[in-house]
């Protein structure tokens, strides 16, 4: 998100559900309207040893006085990441950071439904970081975005959440045009649509034309160009990133075509219209494995993810760079 943003950016560290970095706080509101698979963003406060006597001492160490002016009002919130209940009392050390807090400030106080500031306590594998959260990704609007709730259903459709994540993962940026050659349902351009992308889709199923049609209406969007076509031979001279899940053969048809052999050709035709250095993000079984045929067609295999989605089905997330 942050390269598509065009943000600047130093890794510090990768913990399990925790990503540390230091770039400037005004991409956090761009940022965070497009984040799908991320919950709080927070300036970090500090760090230290999982031990309660130690965060104490370090949070009654700190000047709230910049933070918390008279009358703000503040709330304490800790979740834990990767550790089990009973390690980790969390409601005791909200209660004793916000009396730490109150402490070392003047006319602050504490109200836990509409705070002013929250501060954010994390825990994970012996280590503690505490920030102020500046955005917040609530879950609400993903799922009045379900598959089961759009005006059109597919049980191949894919759920909203990773369906942003693959736009992300495109690096597709605002204003830009978003291809995807087996729209099916449009769950993937409904997502790149509420970021702000220009959307373009097409499928060989007249069926899925039209329902993807009817989902983008619904969302009261500025529309999508849709065509009836064949992903192998695309009707389009250009598009500035591809994000798609192609059919299976399980629960969408691939028309009497072998997956991998169809995603190959696919391939040919997206390599045609897509810019050197811009990107595709795909989704497939993990036992289908496209590296030589990107290769072919003068992709490079930038990232691969699995994502268990059932007994029978992992999928990877493979994300190629057009070189």
């Amino acid at each position: 998100m942050l390269e598509a943003e065009s943000h600047s950016y130093d890794l510090t560290q990768r913990l399990r559900s925790i990503l540390r970095l230091k770039a400037d706080a005004s991409c956090i509101e761009r940022i965070s309207a497009r984040c799908s698979l991320t919950r709080a963003i927070c300036t970090e406060l500090f760090s230290t040893r999982l031990e309660d006597d130690t965060i104490i001492k370090t949070v009654r160490d700190l000047d709230f006085s910049a933070i918390l002016k008279p009358g703000d009002t503040f709330q304490v919130r800790i979740t834990r990441k990767r550790i089990k209940r009973g390690v980790l009392d969390t409601l005791r050390l909200e209660r004793e950071i916000g009396e730490a807090i109150l402490s070392h400030t003047s006319g602050a106080r504490v109200d836990l439904r509409r705070p002013h500031t929250t501060f954010l306590g994390a825990a994970t594998r012996g280590r503690f970081f505490l920030g102020i959260q500046r955005a917040e990704m609530p879950a609400k609007p993903y799922i009045a975005r379900s598959p089961r709730k759009r005006r059109f259903f597919h049980p191949s459709m894919m759920q909203p959440k990773f369906a942003r994540c693959m736009d992300n993962l495109s690096r597709i940026r605002r204003r830009e045009l978003l291809l995807d050659p087996f729209c099916g349902g449009g769950g993937i351009l409904t997502e790149a649509a509420l970021i702000g992308c220009r959307t373009a889709g097409s499928d060989i199923d007249r069926r899925m034309i039209k329902g993807c049609t009817a989902n983008i209406k619904e969302l009261k969007s500025d529309g999508s160009d849709l065509v009836l076509a064949d992903a192998r031979r695309l009707p389009y001279s250009r598009a500035d990133a591809v994000a798609t899940d192609p059919p299976y053969g399980r629960l969408s048809s691939t028309k009497g075509q072998e997956t991998r052999a169809l995603v190959e050709s696919s391939l040919e035709s997206i390599s045609s219209i897509l810019p050197k250095n811009r990107y595709v993000c795909i989704a497939l079984p993990s036992d289908i494995n496209i590296q030589k045929a990107a290769e072919r067609n003068s992709f490079k295999m930038e990232e691969r993810h699995l994502v268990y989605v059932h007994r029978s089905l992992t999928r990877a997330i493979t994300v190629l760079k057009r070189i």
